[in-house]
């Protein structure tokens, strides 16, 4: 009997702007997400934006101070499984979240991210790997909340392009 060795890696992707979340039953990818390791992705379409997360103001339902993705990595039977953990500390729209999460339950998302340089960026969710939750944290000046995006994945970050 041989032992599985567990190979962990993270990675944080730097210098987000924005995050995206689209329903994966709207939108139109080129290559299939079983597809282990795709390297980049042109012709890509989204529709169906459940979620918009900036960090500059604009007519966004919801203004992050901040956004944050890592990526973990761990080898398993069938190759390398990626895991996506996004998280954004919310300034603006807090009100707006429970409704928003509460309709996104039990669909999935692909989530795209946006850096300074406007390159974007998608983790490539697999089918029934998406989870979203919400936190709320009270403090003496006042709530902080935030929002945690979740999804596995057979690519790590894919640069993509719009078609």
């Amino acid at each position: 009997y041989m032992k599985k060795t567990e190979n962990c890696r993270e990675l944080f992707l730097r210098g987000l702007t924005d995050a995206y979340l689209y329903s994966v039953r709207d939108s139109t990818l080129p290559i299939p997400c079983s597809i282990a390791g795709i390297l980049q992705m042109n012709g890509c379409r989204f529709a169906g934006e459940a979620l918009h997360i900036a960090t500059i103001e604009g007519d966004n339902y919801v203004t992050a101070d901040s956004i944050t993705a890592k990526q973990t990595s761990s080898v398993a039977g069938n190759g390398t499984v990626f895991s996506f953990e996004i998280t954004a500390n919310i300034d603006l729209g807090k009100e707006n979240l429970p409704e928003i999460i509460a309709k996104m339950r039990g669909k999935d998302y692909y989530i795209v991210l946006r850096k300074q340089d406007d390159s974007l960026y998608l983790c490539y969710t697999l089918p029934g790997t998406f989870g979203i939750t919400s936190s709320a944290t009270a403090q003496i000046d006042g709530e902080t909340a935030s929002v945690t995006a979740t999804c596995k994945a057979m690519s790590e970050f894919i640069p993509i392009r719009l078609s």
